[in-house]
């Protein structure tokens, strides 16, 4: 309430061109108290939450994901397999499957 009080004697002493050995307004500025502003700053959330990029990191990650099962799935495939080929697997285990072993054979 003072300050505007101020500005308008202010401006009616000029316009009298008589003029005050100091200026009001400093007075003003030296009762004026320090002030932090401690509060967090304004944050639009409808700027800051960007759809398109979330849609564009869940496909990426869905990519991912899909990626690794079929890797997990070939690492598996070549542990049981130990290294071997198709063709290698298959011809191995049909040599080492007896054809039939007589109990006479099976003591031995």
């Amino acid at each position: 309430m003072v300050q505007p009080l101020w500005k308008t004697v202010w401006r009616f002493l000029k316009k009298l061109k008589i003029e005050l050995s100091y200026d009001p307004a400093i007075a003003l500025v030296q009762d004026a108290q320090p002030l932090v502003d401690t509060r967090a700053p304004l944050s639009l959330s409808h700027l800051c939450l960007k759809l398109k990029k979330l849609k564009l990191e869940e496909e990426r990650l869905a990519v991912i994901d899909r990626d690794n099962r079929l890797l997990l799935e070939r690492v598996s495939c070549i542990m049981r397999t130990r290294g071997q080929t198709e063709k290698e697997t298959t011809a191995h285990e049909a040599l080492s499957i007896p054809t039939s072993v007589s109990p006479a054979h099976r003591h031995h």
